[in-house]
């Protein structure tokens, strides 16, 4: 006879509040919806912080550079090696999140078919639609099976010009480099990408604009997609915290978190764990991580 419950995760509240089928399949639906909307945004925040770290380390080699002079070749090797460190982090966190979300969490997910439907379509056209996300997934790939995403990078030095009549200022800045030749000699790189005058600028790729442009677009999926599952994400808050509430009533017990069971005459076939925390995460994750708008329009200085 099959047994559906919520227990306890310690002895003081170890006993079996029962569940009818209706009361287990709800749950469950909850707890798919939750755990994945949940890995979806820490994912996410990965990639935020990898995106963070890549723009910190161009910025302080920057500073340093215009702070210090070497001719050591051999520091210059280590600064090339920080440099790439990051991208490939970067890199491997952009095509780690646009992959496992298109093709593994947003199946998963208990939507009605047309919100599915607009979600899955907004990330296919992504990389249909923009040259820089699939430069990016071919990047991965060259750096997974291949060789190292940079092979050089220069400290830039600028004059603007002042609106206002003031003295000019220099700006500098730190960029990143893979040339066209090298790519080409990658068999398994598409070909149309590196003859593409938005991405190759003198044989040469400046990875700042289609890592900025890939990240302000999966920035705004990730703002459809909050928008879209709002009522849903809501929906399954309220079921799980009644349904720990319940237990918490039944059990006396001071604890918010329980685990549901789902037993057969073969035994345990199913449990996952309930926790009220999940929910703070997951909105602490979407605060700490708003839209990011057009990267590659924006730029950050601390010019007076």
């Amino acid at each position: 006879m099959p047994e559906y419950y919520l227990k306890g995760l310690t002895t003081a509240d170890n006993n079996k509040y029962q569940l009818t089928i209706e009361d287990w399949e709800k749950l469950e639906k909850a707890k798919i919806l939750i755990d994945n909307f949940y890995t979806i945004e820490q994912k996410y925040d990965l990639l935020i912080s990898n995106y963070s770290s890549f723009e910190k380390e161009l910025l302080l080699q920057t500073l340093d550079s215009t702070l210090r002079t070497s001719e050591s070749e051999f520091l210059q090797l280590v600064n090339l090696s920080s440099i790439i460190r990051e991208t490939q982090n970067l890199i491997m966190s952009i095509c780690l999140f646009y992959e496992q979300v298109s093709n593994r969490h947003l199946d998963k997910l208990p939507i009605n078919e047309q919100k599915l439907s607009k979600l899955s379509h907004i990330l296919k056209n992504m990389k249909k639609e923009n040259l820089e996300l699939d430069f990016i997934i071919h990047l991965r790939n060259h750096t997974a099976h291949r060789d190292i995403p940079i092979d050089s990078f220069i400290l830039d030095n600028e004059w603007e010009k002042e609106t206002d009549g003031n003295m000019n200022r220099l700006g500098h800045s730190m960029i990143p480099f893979i040339s066209k030749d090298k790519l080409k000699n990658d068999k398994k790189f598409k070909k149309s990408l590196l003859n593409s005058s938005i991405l190759v600028k003198n044989d040469k790729i400046d990875l700042r604009f289609p890592i900025r442009k890939t990240i302000a677009m999966l920035s705004n999926f990730m703002s459809v997609f909050r928008a879209e599952l709002n009522i849903d994400l809501k929906n399954s808050d309220t079921i799980i915290s009644r349904y720990i509430d319940k237990f918490l009533s039944f059990s006396n017990s001071s604890n918010h978190f329980c685990k549901a069971i789902y037993k057969s005459d073969e035994g345990v076939e199913k449990i996952f764990h309930l926790n009220k925390k999940q929910f703070e995460t997951i909105s602490f994750y979407s605060k700490r991580n708003p839209s990011q708008g057009l990267l590659e329009k924006r730029y950050v200085h601390n010019r007076i």
